[in-house]
Formats: structure tokens, C-alpha cells, sequence
């Protein structure tokens, strides 16, 4: 970071986290979300962890203290472990079906033994069902309003290095006039720049809903000064899909949140749209413009989609045949890639699904879309503390985001990219408890005083 100190701060990560993974084990869970959750993103400073001993199993030993930090101490104090929620059923259904779907998928490759311990199939699920635990662990550990403001403030602090690393990347790219090679990753390493710029699309949003409702002029400040910061690295990721997620969520925040100015924000989007190639970049509005060509030089012909997008046009196309092969239980997770031809995946969430898990898989995600966006409406609309509405309102503009920029890809599975769509979602839903908790409260205070 021009300190001299890169060098230790992966050190610094890894003693840390042993450390705070025998805090969360013997004290106080919700520890390990303060480390673990804002440190995930940050894929670039992780990587570099791998070459100590048991590094590159850091996270899973702090998922495990967590939860076994979390579970031994629910059952010595006899409290519920499990809080009621609406999603504790389909994340069992999601953890269940998937599992099968692993098995289902190494018949279909033909792997023997079906399911080794080195298998990338079973890395690759493992991980996958890291994030609905994460959820669990969120819901069931942060207890308080204190506690999810922290863990929000924390991770949009988070936001603010993954911005560093990607300026500090960006500052040596020439970014006058587009090409494929200005795209990077930021402090994504395994990753696309698709990836990054989904990142940036879907949770500026939830930044956005606090901006609203947030009544600490301070920290309303901050939110405004990442979400800016966001802007600036969503605008150069190059990323079309990305660029569509975020402005549709953006405008169902700034809807609800400001609906009588909604005349005002349609003349300035009428402007924007002959404003925008004046004031945006060279090279972001030669990205938009690249999505239609022209045939034969752009002199005269029909317009058609770019390379990109036509390629896409050709995955998607494979992957309604493989669903149609198998529409009910799917070919199998993690099985699309391996067995297609060019090694490529859908480019498309919802197809991949339908591919390798059927319409069971497909049904399944769309419920915890249906779910995770009503969850957060709730609490928009019942909740009276304003950071709790804020947040409520910027995630459900969040999960429109996603379920957008899930059409153009895989931003669904990742760890990295979608740690903090499901934490967002434990908050959310801890929120609405405590919303519930206080109106219940209220109720009996009016009974008593009534007798």
C-alpha cells in the first residue's frame, strides 16, 4: 500500500484469524462475522494466505468455530439454536437437493470413486453451501441493532479497500478508447471483471437505501462518499450487464424512497440519455455502444449483437438442450462446464440451474429470490428504527440487482462476490425479529396499562 507493509499483511490475516477463530470457539460468535465477513471480498489479501500452514482452510476453520462456538453454546444455556425464520426450510431443501445433484453428477461424468475428498465438484459445493451458513450464523449470532450496524459498517469499510486496490489497478491502465484489456478484477483474483462489477452493482444499492433513512449525518456521509467510490469502479469495470443491474435497482430505490420527486427523476433520465455520451468516458460509452454492431463496417447492413453476446446466445442455447434432456433433476451440479464442448459455462445463472438441477434447482432459486426480496420489503415497511428501513430498502434493491445481473452469469455461487448478499439477508432478517420483538413488546405494555 506504498507503506512497506504489504508483504506482512498477510501474516497479520492469518495470526488474526487463528486468534479470533479460538475467540469465536470459546466466547463470543458473532466475533468471527466481524473478521471473516468484511475480509472475504478481499480475495486478493486472502490468496496470499495460502503459504502458511492450514491457510488456504482458514475460512472453513472459522465457519467451523463459528458454528461450533454457536451450537455448544445454545445447548449449554438450553436457548434455541435455530430462530424461526422463513428460510430455514428452503436452505434445507437448497443444502438437500444440491447434495443429491453432486451425486446425480458424478454418474453422469462417470467418476470413480463418484464423490473423492480431492474432487473440485465437492470443493466447489462445499463452498457454495458456506454462504446459507453464513446466513444461519448472521441470524442466529447478531442480536441486536448495535451489533448489524457494526457488521454494516464493517463491510462497507471492506468496500472502501476493495475501491483502493481497484484504483491502485486501474491508475496504470490507459482508459481513453475501449479494449478488452483495460478489464480488471480490482481485489477479485479468481474471478471475472464481471464479477467485481456485480459486486459494485448489487450492494452500492443497499449503501443507497441507508443514505435515505440513515439518521446519523455522519455515517449518512461515509455511505455517500463508498457509494461514489463504487460509482467510480462499476463505471470502469466495462461490464454491460452490471451496468443495467445497478441502474434498474437504483431507480426501484429511488422510487420508493423519493416517489414525489419521480417527475423530476424521469426529466433527468429523458437528459441522461443525451447527456450520458457527452459526460461519461470515451471508453465506457464505446462499451454500451459495442452491444449492437453493424454488418459490413458499420457501413449500411443490419444491426447485430457482438462477438460476446452472440457466444452467449450459443451457451444458452446449449444448456435449454442439456434442460431439455433432463428437465425434472437436472444433469448434475458443477457438471455443465465439464461436459461441454469449448469448457465454457452458460453465462447465465438461471440456465445453469435449469441445466444441472432441473426444475427442481430452478424453482428453488427463485424462491430464495421471491424470499430474500420480500424479507427485505418487511422490513422497509414495518420496521420504525430508520437504519433498520434503509437497510431493508437498499436490499431489496440489491436482490433486483442480482437477480439482473444473474442473466448474464454466475454471480450466485462465489463466496467472494455473494458473502454479502447472504449476510445482508441474516440482517435483514434479524431486523424483522427485532421489529416483531418491539411491537409484541408494545402490545403487552398497552394490555398491561388497559387492566
Amino acid at each position: 500500500m506504498g507503506l512497506g507493509l504489504a508483504g506482512y499483511i498477510p501474516l497479520a490475516v492469518y495470526v488474526l484469524g487463528l486468534g479470533v477463530a479460538a475467540l469465536v470457539l470459546f466466547w463470543r460468535t458473532e466475533l468471527g462475522l466481524y473478521f471473516l465477513v468484511p475480509l472475504l471480498p478481499l480475495e486478493n489479501v486472502l490468496s496470499k494466505v495460502d503459504r502458511y500452514p492450514a491457510g488456504k482452510d482458514l475460512v472453513d476453520i472459522l465457519v467451523a468455530a463459528m458454528v461450533i462456538g454457536w451450537v455448544v453454546r445454545g445447548l449449554g444455556k438450553k436457548e434455541r439454536i435455530f430462530a424461526k425464520t422463513p428460510l430455514n426450510l428452503p436452505i434445507l431443501l437448497l443444502a438437500g437437493t444440491s447434495y443429491i445433484a453432486l451425486w446425480r453428477g458424478s454418474s453422469f461424468l462417470g467418476l470413480d470413486p463418484p464423490l473423492a475428498l480431492g474432487d473440485p465438484r465437492l470443493m466447489n459445493w462445499k463452498n457454495y453451501m458456506i454462504l446459507p451458513l453464513l446466513y444461519l450464523i448472521t441470524v442466529n449470532n447478531v442480536k441486536s441493532v448495535k451489533q448489524i450496524m457494526l457488521l454494516v459498517l464493517l463491510m462497507a469499510g471492506s468496500m472502501i479497500l476493495m475501491d483502493f486496490f481497484f484504483y491502485n489497478e486501474l491508475r496504470w491502465v490507459k482508459t481513453w478508447h475501449y479494449s478488452h484489456k483495460m478489464r480488471i478484477e480490482g481485489s477479485f483474483r479468481y474471478l471475472s471483471a464481471n464479477s467485481i462489477a456485480a459486486f459494485y452493482a448489487e450492494y452500492s444499492l443497499v449503501l443507497l437505501g441507508l443514505i435515505f433513512f440513515d439518521k446519523l449525518k455522519r455515517r449518512r456521509l461515509l455511505f455517500m462518499m463508498i457509494l461514489l467510490a463504487n460509482t467510480y469502479c462499476l463505471m470502469f469495470s466495462f461490464s454491460r450487464g452490471a451496468y443495467l443491474a445497478g441502474l434498474v435497482g437504483g431507480i426501484f430505490v429511488l422510487f420508493v424512497a423519493r416517489r414525489k420527486y419521480l417527475p423530476l427523476l424521469f426529466a433527468l433520465a429523458l437528459g441522461g440519455l443525451f447527456v450520458a455520451p457527452r459526460v461519461l468516458p470515451v471508453s465506457v460509452v464505446e462499451r454500451i455502444d459495442m452491444t449492437m454492431e453493424k454488418e459490413n463496417d458499420g457501413v449500411g447492413g443490419d444491426a447485430k449483437f457482438d462477438s460476446s453476446a452472440e457466444a452467449r446466445l450459443d451457451f444458452w442455447a446449449y444448456a435449454i438442450d442439456v434442460f431439455k434432456a433432463n428437465p425434472v433433476f437436472g444433469r448434475g451440479f458443477d457438471t455443465f462446464i465439464r461436459s461441454h464442448p469449448e469448457r465454457m459455462d452458460t453465462h447465465n445463472m438461471y440456465l445453469n440451474v435449469l441445466a444441472e438441477m432441473g426444475l427442481v434447482g430452478g424453482t428453488i432459486l427463485m424462491l430464495l429470490f421471491f424470499l430474500s426480496f420480500r424479507d427485505g420489503w418487511k422490513l422497509y415497511r414495518v420496521s420504525e428504527e430508520r437504519f433498520l428501513r434503509g437497510l431493508g430498502l437498499g436490499f431489496s434493491g440489491c436482490v433486483i440487482a442480482c437477480m439482473i445481473s444473474n442473466i448474464f452469469g454466475n454471480r450466485w455461487t462465489y463466496v467472494p462476490l455473494s458473502t454479502y448478499y447472504w449476510v445482508f439477508w441474516g440482517l435483514v432478517m434479524r431486523g424483522r425479529i427485532l421489529a416483531q420483538e418491539k411491537s409484541a413488546g408494545w402490545e403487552l405494555q398497552e394490555t398491561g396499562e388497559n387492566t
